[in-house]
């Protein structure tokens, strides 16, 4: 049976209303080629910029130099409607992604049973991870060439060493800085060591807060744990293993001799990180260390993607140490140790 989801783009794609949404989203020179529809972003110069097939999956693409990791119609509209540019985004701005799209283009609302509930996107996720993964069968990342890097200026960046990356962490993790972009960049491997991407962080005011990361080259982020491939053997030894939402705090950790230290590059963390983590080890202690801002109830959510519940923990910040925009690496190694030695809880 269709979800509600595949339903809608099955009536966008039978009553050929590609062109209708694209235009109210302000794209132009839309026009039809080779089983796609075709058009410039708003205001944009390119006429090939936005691509949607024409399929009943209505895989889009968004080209331009920072790849925008769109992946379908709703993703689509998540970013010209909504400003969003990452899975993250993506994932909880489907709703209102969904709603603009049966609005727009004037579709029955009989499939659409949860139209007024806000928290569908955590009950897609909690019916998602019912389902078995195997890795095996799992199309992997492309990899890019280690020339790659050559496209950037290979060197540190004074404003991270402003917020505590030193110089030598820097040049470990390959950061650099991109003209074009004016974004720093870094590499992002895959378990063997290999470039799969490049993630830049905007140091551009006018791209902030809505552009703050974004992907220079693209890559599927659910398949990777950031780090994983320096991590590993810190991991094995300890049987443990610390994700951080953010690269920047893997970075951190790593200076401060935490090296089993990966990120899930975002909030939430994928079936397939959570399936190549269990694979490391299956009774390997894991340990959520979540920024200020999310709460104890919404790390729990994010561990639930773990089928089996034994030894995962949290850092949770109790007694307020630090600010509510902070990853628990933010204000140096004393406070972080202190997070991790006394306010790590056991979440189930």
């Amino acid at each position: 049976m269709l979800s509600e989801l595949e339903k809608i783009k099955t009536d966008i794609y039978r009553k050929d209303l590609v062109p209708k949404l694209l235009e109210s989203l302000g794209c132009e020179y839309i026009s039809y080629r080779g089983g796609r529809v075709e058009a410039s972003r708003p205001g944009g110069r390119n006429t090939r910029s936005v691509q949607v097939y024409l399929n009943k999956s209505l895989t889009s693409r968004v080209r331009t130099r920072s790849h925008i990791p769109v992946g379908d119609i709703y993703d689509l509209v998540s970013h010209l409607k909504f400003n969003q540019t990452d899975e993250d985004g993506f994932r909880k701005y489907l709703h209102s992604s969904k709603r603009y799209i049966i609005n727009t283009l004037n579709l029955d609302n009989n499939y659409d049973k949860n139209a007024d509930d806000p928290n569908i996107w955590l009950k897609r996720l909690r019916n998602r991870r019912k389902k078995r993964i195997v890795l095996s069968e799992i199309e992997p990342n492309e990899t890019l060439k280690e020339s790659v890097l050559n496209e950037f200026i290979k060197m540190p960046h004074i404003d991270w060493i402003r917020e505590g990356i030193t110089y030598e962490t820097q040049e470990f993790f390959d950061v650099c800085f991109d003209l074009q972009t004016e974004r720093i960049c870094f590499p992002v491997r895959n378990r063997h060591g290999e470039i799969i991407g490049v993630k830049g962080r905007a140091t551009n005011s006018r791209d902030l807060p809505d552009y703050k990361y974004m992907p220079i080259y693209t890559f599927k982020k659910s398949q990777e744990l950031y780090n994983l491939h320096n991590a590993l053997p810190y991991i094995k030894n300890k049987n443990e293993i610390i994700f951080f939402e953010s690269e920047k705090s893997v970075m951190k950790a790593w200076q401060y001799g935490y090296r089993n230290s990966v990120s899930q590059m975002g909030s939430d963390i994928s079936r397939i990180q959570a399936e190549i983590t269990r694979r490391i080890s299956t009774d390997i202690k894991i340990i959520l260390a979540y920024d200020k801002d999310k709460s104890a109830k919404e790390v729990k959510q994010y561990a639930s993607i773990f089928k089996d519940k034994r030894n995962i923990y949290g850092i949770i910040d109790t007694k307020d140490i630090i600010s509510d925009t902070d990853s628990p690496v933010d204000k140096g190694k004393k406070i972080w140790d202190n997070l991790y030695h006394n306010h790590c809880y056991k979440i189930f």
